[in-house]
């Protein structure tokens, strides 16, 4: 999922938003220089990370 406009998020946020869509937030990993935004990674509830 790309993001290129609209609200600014915190990681709370995407965990509830994500809690909401029965998805699992399972990683957060910023990119290399000053970006203003970060790759999110997630799997469907009681999936294994990883899987």
């Amino acid at each position: 999922m790309l993001n290129v406009g609209g609200r600014e998020r915190t990681r709370p946020d995407f965990d509830e938003v994500y809690r909401r869509a029965t998805l699992r937030v399972t990683s957060v990993t910023p990119p290399a220089g000053a970006a203003t935004y970060s790759l999110i990674e997630a799997v469907a509830h009681g999936v294994p990370a990883g899987a």
